[in-house]
C-alpha cells in the first residue's frame, strides 16, 4: 500500500512541472506482453549561487524540481513502446535493444517524440542506453540524450507566464550516469517494484555549471 501511495504522489508531481531531462532505464527491455510504468524527479543542483544568476539572465533558469512519467510495454523481447508525459508535454517513444540481451553488455536506443500543448510543437528527443549487469536484477548504465526543444524560463511554469510563441528552439543534451535495481521477482503482466538512481551533466545550450540529480519509482 505504501508504495502504490508514493507511486501515486509522484504522478500527481508530474502534472505541476515540465522537463525532457531524464532517463532512468538500463539498456534491457522489459519482456514481451509485460507492463512496466515508471514516474521520476529531478533536482538541479548549481555548482554555486554565481553559476545558478548565470541561468536566470539568461531566460533559462529551471524549476526547484523536474518530473516526468513513462509506461512502457515489451511489444516483443527485444522491442518496447510507450507513451510518456510531463506538466506541458505528451508523447509516445519506441526502444530497441540492439544486444541479445544474454551478455553482461547490453545497448539501446530510445527514440521519443513529445508534443508540447503551449508551443504547439513536436519535440524530438534521442537516449543511447549502455547498460552492464550487476546482478539479475539491477542495472549499472550511462547513457546520452538529446533533445530539440523551446528555451523558456521554467520558473515561470506555475504563473502561467512563458512566452512559447517567441521561444527560440534549440538542442539540449546532457550524458547521465545511474543504477536501476528491481525488487521482487519478475512474473505477471506488471514488472516488479524498481528504483533508479541517476546522476546527469547537461551539456549544449546549459549557460551554467551544474547537474542534475534524479529518483525514480516504478511499479
Amino acid at each position: 500500500m505504501a508504495k502504490r501511495m508514493l507511486f501515486a504522489l509522484l504522478v500527481l508531481v508530474v502534472f505541476s512541472t515540465s522537463c525532457f531531462y531524464g532517463n532512468f532505464q538500463g539498456a534491457r527491455t522489459i519482456g514481451e506482453g509485460r507492463v512496466n510504468a515508471r514516474s521520476y524527479i529531478i533536482v538541479p543542483a548549481y555548482f554555486d549561487a554565481k553559476e545558478k544568476k548565470k541561468m536566470e539572465d539568461a531566460g533559462m533558469q529551471v524549476t526547484d524540481y523536474m518530473a516526468g512519467f513513462y509506461v512502457q510495454y515489451g511489444a516483443t523481447r527485444r522491442f518496447d513502446v510507450g507513451l510518456q508525459t510531463t506538466g506541458t508535454s505528451f508523447g509516445f517513444h519506441i526502444k530497441w535493444q540492439a544486444t541479445p540481451g544474454h551478455t553482461l553488455y547490453n545497448f539501446a536506443p530510445i527514440l521519443w517524440m513529445n508534443y508540447i500543448w503551449g508551443a504547439q510543437f513536436l519535440s524530438p528527443k534521442i537516449s543511447l542506453v549502455n547498460s552492464i549487469d550487476l546482478s539479475k536484477s539491477a542495472q549499472l548504465y550511462l547513457a546520452y540524450e538529446g533533445f530539440y526543444a523551446p528555451q523558456v524560463d521554467y520558473s515561470q511554469l506555475f504563473s502561467g507566464t512563458i512566452d512559447w510563441e517567441n521561444a527560440q528552439k534549440r538542442w539540449f543534451d546532457a550524458v547521465a550516469l545511474g543504477i536501476d535495481v528491481t525488487f521482487g521477482r519478475s512474473g505477471g503482466l506488471m514488472s516488479p517494484f524498481g528504483l533508479s538512481v541517476e546522476l546527469s551533466y547537461p551539456i549544449a545550450n546549459v549557460r551554467a555549471k551544474m547537474l542534475f540529480f534524479g529518483l525514480a519509482f516504478s511499479y
